[in-house]
């Protein structure tokens, strides 16, 4: 199958799933519509702010992770944990309101402005089109309300509390939910800028970069056979099931992959940082 008719088939069937959205008489409303693209918006905003801002560090304390297609998995992973720590601490002084999270957002976009020299993973069409083929379902799930337990009760109901209070539920050493609830934080920020499927959205790319990732450590490492460890993370039920929700589970093997590669090239100090945001 030639380049051209792959892209063809994708178009295809985007333009196939668009169109039963809309001709559906029990379809998504309009309300529903602005939610989905509020919600895109603020993953996006948030996977680009996170990511320019550990760029921006990572230039200053290794450069050469930055360099090739692994850089974009690193620069994330230094980003979130740069995030983690400026929300968890602005909302252990109580400060995590919207208004104030939306800024940390903004502040972290700042990173960009260094100009980090960052190579972004590339991928070939075939990889490109399995992993539309295996999000597709995780992009359903994250438009739809939320019914998983553990989303309801902590992933989305923690967050929600935080930028109610502005600070952590019951104080920072409270045994209900993760302490010290660095992700909740993160995620309290997608919802200040775009509600609940945002940081559902936002972990459908976490995702998407976890296989790109995988992909392209197997590739460095094990050569080119080692491009299809991705291909197994693929029918892989935690990364599947999870795709579409808001969970914990990919941030942190998304860590361990960062940590993982910096340990084979010998960096500490990355090592450290990445290992310490997967715990």
């Amino acid at each position: 199958m030639t380049r051209t008719e792959r892209a063809i088939l994708v178009l295809a069937a985007l333009a196939c799933t668009l169109a039963f959205l809309i001709l559906d008489s029990a379809g998504p409303t309009a309300a529903a519509w602005w939610r989905a693209a509020q919600g895109g918006g603020a993953a996006l905003c948030g996977m680009l702010a996170a990511t320019g801002a550990g760029a921006a560090v990572l230039q200053q304390l290794a450069p050469d992770l930055l360099e090739d297609g692994r850089g974009a998995l690193h620069a994330l992973v230094t980003g979130l944990l740069l995030w983690s720590v400026l929300a968890s601490g602005l909302a252990m002084a109580g400060l995590l309101h919207p208004e104030v999270a939306r800024l940390l957002v903004l502040l972290l976009a700042t990173g960009w402005l260094f100009r980090p020299r960052l190579q972004w993973p590339r991928l070939s069409s075939t990889a490109l089109l399995i992993g539309l083929v295996v999000l597709l379902p995780g992009l359903v799930i994250a438009l739809a309300p939320p019914v998983d337990t553990d989303e309801l009760y902590q992933h989305l109901a923690l967050p929600a509390r935080i930028l109610d209070t502005g600070g952590l539920l019951s104080g920072p050493l409270h045994p209900n939910g993760s302490r010290p609830q660095n992700l909740s934080a993160v995620y309290a920020c997608l919802m200040a800028l775009g509600g609940e499927s945002g940081p559902r959205l936002f972990h459908l790319l976490l995702t998407a970069l976890t296989l790109a990732g995988t992909t392209a450590l197997g590739k460095a490492w094990l050569g080119a056979r080692g491009a299809w460890a991705g291909l197994l993370l693929c029918g892989s039920y935690t990364v599947l099931q999870s795709s579409g929700l808001a969970a914990s589970d990919l941030p942190a093997a998304l860590a361990v992959l960062a940590a993982l590669d910096a340990g084979l090239r010998g960096r500490a100090l990355p090592l450290a940082l990445a290992a310490g945001l997967a715990l």
